[in-house]
């Protein structure tokens, strides 16, 4: 595994070539950035210390089975509304752990 790319080549084409060299299929999303605040919308996102420390958030694609069969992936939007989010990580961002 060579991590030494992700020092010498741009963001994007480092992530594709460590996937490639791990064999894992990934269903291409997009390269463009997006903010946390875009991406998680209400009410998972918080206008907190924690969200603003998020400058670009990349959802470059999916592992999905769709991408182990070479077929099209879910809809990003399918898989947004589908998100669960982890309880613990949730209080932890909302300030409720302490």
């Amino acid at each position: 595994m060579n991590l030494t790319l992700f020092t010498t080549e741009p963001f994007i084409k480092a992530l594709k070539s460590f996937f490639t060299s791990l064999n894992i299929p990934i269903n291409y999303i997009t390269e463009e950035p997006t903010s946390a605040k875009e991406l998680l919308k209400a009410p998972h996102y918080k206008d907190n210390d924690t969200f603003k420390l998020i400058d670009n958030v990349y959802a470059l694609g999916i592992i999905d089975d769709a991408a182990f069969e070479n077929s099209v992936g879910t809809a990003f939007d399918k898989i947004e509304s589908g998100l669960q989010w982890d309880f613990g990580f949730r209080r932890y961002i909302e300030g409720t752990v302490k």
